[in-house]
């Protein structure tokens, strides 16, 4: 059968067979808080403010530092675009960035939205 994965709250990702962990890496500083896959590859993204690449087979690709974007940028969600040139990243400070997946540059120069958070407002 196919293998699943989880991440942990000590920054482990998992990769399941069944009910049989077959393997444990360590991928992030705290929280994996996302995961995403596709025929490129994995995405995580963690509390430590980290997005990472890897491939399918789990081995470390490049690490992208998202601590000098926006307000709160520990990262809750990431995706991978279907030719795998761009990642939209999700923070805690509920902003949405785009990134180059080469090098993890602003492709849009910020947010491409933002909304609320604790104690911020707007206006």
């Amino acid at each position: 059968g196919a293998n699943m994965l989880s991440g942990t709250v000590d920054g482990h990702i998992y990769v399941w067979l069944g009910r049989n962990c077959m393997r444990s890496v360590r991928a992030h500083t705290g929280c994996v808080n996302t995961l995403f896959t596709s025929p490129h590859g994995i995405v995580s993204g963690g509390k430590d403010r980290k997005v990472k690449l890897w491939t399918l087979g789990l081995e470390a690709g490049a690490t992208f530092d998202m601590s000098a974007f926006g307000n709160e940028p520990s990262v809750r969600s990431a995706c991978l675009s279907q030719d795998g040139t761009r990642l939209l990243v999700g923070t805690k400070g509920s902003e949405v960035f785009e990134i180059s997946a080469a090098d993890g540059s602003d492709l849009q120069g910020g947010p491409i939205t933002a909304g609320h958070f604790a104690g911020q407002v707007h206006g």
